[in-house]
């Protein structure tokens, strides 16, 4: 039980195996996270080097993603 928590919090486990962490969509996220957080402070526009690596990224992202759902499937 976790001190705190109203003593109803349910119990800590695990129904699936821990899945590896992915390394590659973990630095594509921070990246985007971070040219996202610039353009926005910047007021940049859509035609920036930052904003083009934005659009860029997000390919990159659903080509990943699209990969591990037929890996998956």
């Amino acid at each position: 039980m976790v001190e705190g928590a109203g003593g109803n919090a349910p119990p800590l486990i695990f129904l699936q195996e821990p899945q590896m962490a992915d390394l590659y969509l973990k630095a594509l996220t921070a990246e985007r996270r971070a040219l996202w957080a610039e353009c926005r402070l910047k007021g940049l526009a859509k035609d920036t080097p930052q904003r083009l690596r934005i659009v860029e990224i997000d390919a990159l992202l659903a080509a990943h993603k699209a990969k591990q759902d037929a890996k998956g499937a």
